[in-house]
């Protein structure tokens, strides 16, 4: 169905004969538009929406698959579209591997419902359910949902917006969730107006932002619904080399079961030469809340920026996590959880410009720096507010609250392995220039690396105790002296 300029439709009613490949599109001004005037099911048919094409679903009309052969899809290019007003299920049948492929084409689902469930529930997420390459669009608007399964949303590239009323569903339902999977190439996911994100589990699973090195997702939260990451997930941004990122700007973020792991690999595996990096922007009145269980193995738990735990120590990998807090923005720390930033062959920052953080913890620490790595949490103005021990430059293994291995006992010789303990290199800033930072407990300075404590001209720092102390370091001979500066 090529002819070439003006607009034209053909309808696809039923009984239908769809051959097992038709093409759509129009190479001139106009429009070739496929229309499913009746419901209809294709089997052992693939459709390819070309330049110029467009397949369309109208309301009232329900379009699925049958029995398809292998590799059969609905694939849509550059310049094509497929609009979903009506119900499409999609189902992926044995012989599928991904019955949707958008190669720089069109989404659209207006007032409809497009569903794509994996029955086979294929465990290499390779094997996606729905898949999108650089350039690809999708819209989800009005009341619509749009429906994905499997393990994960594959991505080369591409913008995703849900808006109005809509509703963005992922089904869980092997080992996670994967967004931005192809080096190279950036997906942008907005939720905003009062759409609804949604993940929903079945079992043990993994939610990774930036998932494979050199592949870029940015996750833009601006509704005024719930978003919450369920307990059993992992939560990662910037995953073994890829850079994740979310911009909350609105409504509210619940994170549970595994922590946020802002930069830094997924679980208590290895981050072998990677260069992950995750930043997380709280806004406008946007909170992120951190409701992590209880510590396990030797990951950590807690909000964790910058986690560079490496095959070995010396492996030239260095991982970098970023959180930024302005206007009325809200970041909360609760459970069994750290807030941990530059963790072995790391970087991570906490900048704050407004709003509160707030850490709830009493058994737990906020650790800027630690086994070698760096930190800094610079506050410019609002307030953060810590109900525990705050170390500023290192931390000795022995001093760590949380055991580290089930719960039970700690895992030294296992995280020796992932980072160099022995380092006494770590390097922390706690920079209060505006704004307010006040410890329930104590602050120790410089215990374990270099650690400086700075408070500018209108900053204010409250603490039970405050600590500062020198550290030898074994390796070199130097000593390295904790700092309290003013600075005006």
């Amino acid at each position: 169905i090529t002819a070439i300029g003006g607009d034209y439709t053909v309808s696809l009613g039923v009984p239908a004969a769809v051959p097992p490949m038709t093409y759509v599109g129009n190479a001139g001004d106009g429009t070739a538009t496929l229309k499913a005037s009746e419901d209809v099911t294709l089997a052992n048919a693939a459709l390819e929406i070309r330049d110029g094409g467009r397949l369309l679903i109208p309301d009232g009309v329900t379009f699925g698959y049958g029995n398809m052969a292998a590799g059969q899809q609905i694939a849509v290019e550059e310049g094509g579209r497929m609009d979903v007003n009506g119900t499409a299920n999609l189902a992926l049948s044995a012989n599928q591997v991904v019955p949707v492929a958008l190669k720089g084409g069109t989404l659209s689902v207006s007032n409809g419902t497009l569903s794509v469930i994996d029955k086979a529930k294929f465990a290499d997420y390779a094997k996606s359910p729905f898949d999108m390459t650089r350039g690809a669009k999708v819209e989800v608007v009005g009341t619509s949902t749009l429906a994905l399964s499997n393990t994960n949303f594959k991505v080369g590239g591409g913008t995703v917006e849900v808006k109005d009323s809509a509703t963005f569903d992922w089904y869980a339902t092997t080992e996670g969730l994967h967004f931005g999977t192809t080096a190279g190439d950036t997906l942008t996911l907005t939720v905003r107006d009062d759409a609804k994100l949604s993940v929903r589990p079945s079992g043990f699973r993994a939610f990774h932002i930036g998932s494979v090195a050199g592949s870029r997702m940015i996750l833009n939260l601006a509704s005024s619904k719930k978003y919450e990451v369920p307990n059993d997930f992992y939560f990662t941004l910037g995953n073994v080399g890829g850079y994740g990122e979310i911009n909350l700007s609105s409504g509210y973020l619940k994170t549970g079961g595994h922590c946020p792991r802002i930069g830094g690999n997924a679980t208590d595996g290895y981050n072998t030469h990677s260069t992950a990096e995750g930043v997380v922007r709280v806004t406008g009145t946007g909170v992120f809340d951190n409701a992590s269980g209880s510590q396990y193995a030797v990951q950590l738990n807690g909000i964790v920026l910058g986690r560079g735990f490496n095959e070995k120590p010396g492996d030239p990998g260095w991982v970098k996590g970023t959180l930024y807090v302005a206007d009325q923005g809200v970041v909360t720390n609760r459970g069994s959880s750290y807030i941990i930033a530059g963790a072995g062959y790391a970087t991570g920052n906490i900048y704050q410009s407004g709003g509160l953080i707030y850490d709830a913890n009493t058994g737990y620490q906020v650790i800027l720096g630690a086994w070698g790595g760096d930190s800094r949490w610079e506050i410019t103005n609002g307030l953060s507010y810590v109900k525990c021990d705050t170390y500023v430059g290192g931390i000795l293994t022995n001093q760590l609250a949380g055991n580290t291995y089930a719960q039970t006992k700690p895992d030294w010789a296992t995280l020796g392995q992932r980072c160099n303990l022995a380092s006494r290199n770590a390097t922390g800033l706690l920079n209060v220039i505006g704004g307010r930072f006040v410890s329930e407990k104590e602050i120790i300075v410089g215990i374990d690396g270099h650690g400086t404590l700075a408070v500018g001209p209108t900053g204010f720092v409250s603490a039970k105790t405050l600590t500062f102390t020198n550290t030898f370091d074994e390796a070199t001979g130097e000593t390295y002296p904790s700092r309290f500066a003013c600075t005006f």
